[in-house]
């Protein structure tokens, strides 16, 4: 009989482990391994002295209405569902708002809301070891709620103008996804081909457990690069200092351990905090750009010669950084494609501190995407008809259970077609034997449903370029509106806005630009 771990607050059942699994680990066995995650630092504690607290009142009206929109999640170590809080709004805002106002003008967050459980949950169907593990951290509810009125009142309005457009994670602002990085990327390639031949050299950059091994005294010296105030610098430091969090496995609980870096897994505030702290990583030479999602870095690096090869100083400037930031590069992980045009030309590899050299590759995944060094996105539809070929058995399943139509077609949408046309707008110049891959696959389902699917995939594809063209139309700051020319005199009702650069080249001309001149 399988092992089930045991149901958590909310009576829902998490995902079945192995039968030998669960007698060869322990809670104590999890501990101490997301522990060795963190980093044990001497840090400075800020000398933060100020006699005026924020100047921020939280209302009830605003507990209430953040209490109605809970989620329905598991609760932390308190054990107190949301179902509780959105259930008894009314009578609880007042209580809260008096106890959120005193923990922000007091710069002060108490340790009962510091403390989390942590669920390790399988990355594999078979895990073997705890190293096959992730951990799942679940914080109170109230501390997620604190978290996000002081989030939306207090620390996005100072920071959001400040950071970096180039990052593209969980700043809440217009044009922000995976899909506006990919397009960036993606255009800024094809942007410097098309003006004459040369080549561009792409950087992969992956950092070792980045958000359990950021130090904290990192975000607040971001916080005072940011400008803010002492008093949110002192809330925010005792936000990150004297967190606590032990492990939840198979009815067994560990001992508290300390959280002595990083970023707390399962916040609201966490990751904002992460990309304020690493906002300072920037270009060093003029002829390199960089896309950035989260701890996901992509360095992409421009010349026409191979004298104006560059990319060995920008290497030696992320190893700089990195180690002024105590946030380690996974050496292993990090790759350089090179895309040439001048066959002539050579390159020399990225050479590391011990003199090995970056590890070169003729396909790069970024993002969830295959980006090749011919331009050609075979190596991309391969990944993902293979990704979604293995979810076929979900639709045979229904079918022989005498699922309705609709049920199975509404599986294959969110299954299946989700998958083949991730991050279309980035990958829309594929050629047209790649997009009948598609088709025929979208037929395939349509034989096991027993009915045609409309509208079509690829239909469904140019219908999220046009709403991606439309949002970027209507919206003066979105990320993605610099790579269009604005046509400011608009004489006819039949004149667009956004109009494309001169094109040269047709991958280009073929690329997400070709949707603003329909």
């Amino acid at each position: 009989m399988p092992f089930c771990p045991p149901l958590p607050a909310t009576g829902r059942a998490s995902a079945p482990l192995c039968p030998n699994v669960a007698t060869r680990m322990s809670a104590e066995d999890f501990n101490a391994y997301f522990a060795s995650n963190f980093q044990c630092l001497d840090e400075i504690v800020p000398e933060l002295h100020s006699s005026k607290g924020i100047e921020v009142t939280i209302t009830p009206e605003e507990v209430y209405y953040e209490l109605l929109r809970l989620q329905n999640k598991s609760p932390g170590p308190d054990n107190i569902p949301s179902w509780v809080f959105k259930t008894s709004a009314v009578s609880l805002c007042h209580a809260i708002s008096y106890l959120f106002n005193r923990s922000v003008r007091e710069s002060f967050v108490p340790p009962c809301l510091k403390a989390a459980n942590v669920r390790p949950i399988p990355k594999t169907s078979k895990p073997a070891s705890v190293q096959e593990f992730r951990p799942i951290s679940l914080l109170p509810i109230l501390s997620k709620l604190l978290e996000k009125i002081v989030m939306k009142k207090i620390l996005l309005p100072a920071v959001i103008d400040k950071i970096s457009p180039s990052q593209f994670a969980y700043i809440p602002r217009p044009g922000s996804g995976t899909v506006s990085a990919l397009v960036v990327l993606q255009h800024r390639i094809l942007e410097w081909l098309d003006s004459s031949p040369g080549i561009v050299r792409l950087l992969s950059v992956d950092f070792s457990k980045a958000f359990d091994k950021l130090p904290h005294q990192n975000i607040i010296n971001a916080c005072f690069n940011f400008d803010l105030p002492i008093s949110i610098i002192k809330w925010i430091y005792s936000f990150l200092s004297g967190r606590q969090q032990r492990v939840v496995f198979d009815d067994q609980v560990s001992a508290w351990t300390p959280i002595t870096s990083g970023i707390p897994q399962g916040s609201v505030l966490g990751p904002l905090l992460f990309c304020m702290a690493i906002d300072d990583l920037r270009p060093h030479c003029g002829n390199t750009t960089i896309v950035k999602y989260a701890d996901d870095v992509c360095f992409v690096h421009f010349l026409r010669e191979q004298a104006e090869d560059r990319l060995q100083e920008e290497w030696d400037n992320l190893m700089d950084w990195s180690c002024s930031t105590q946030l380690p590069v996974n050496l292993k992980k990090c790759q350089t494609m090179d895309i040439i045009t001048k066959r002539s030309c050579t390159i020399n590899p990225i050479l590391t501190v011990d003199g090995q050299s970056v590890k070169q590759v003729n396909s790069l995944c970024f993002l969830g995407v295959h980006f090749s060094d011919n331009l050609k996105w075979n190596a991309h539809f391969d990944m993902v008809i293979k990704k979604a070929s293995k979810r076929i058995f979900v639709l045979r399943n229904l079918r022989k259970c005498g699922c309705p139509t609709h049920i199975m077609k509404k599986a294959f949408f969110a299954l299946m077609r989700s998958v083949l046309l991730y991050a279309y707008p980035a990958i829309c110049n594929a050629p047209r034997y790649l997009h009948a891959r598609l088709l025929r696959f979208e037929s395939r389902i349509s034989r096991i449903i027993g009915d045609p699917i409309s509208p079509s995939i690829l239909d469904v594809a140019d219908s999220l370029c046009y709403s991606l063209l439309r949002k970027i139309s209507d919206t003066p700051d979105h990320l993605l509106r610099p790579l269009f020319l604005i046509n400011h005199s608009r004489h006819t009702r039949h004149s667009r806005l956004l109009r494309t650069r001169f094109t040269r080249t047709e991958r280009f001309s073929s690329s997400f630009m070709k949707y603003a001149n329909f």
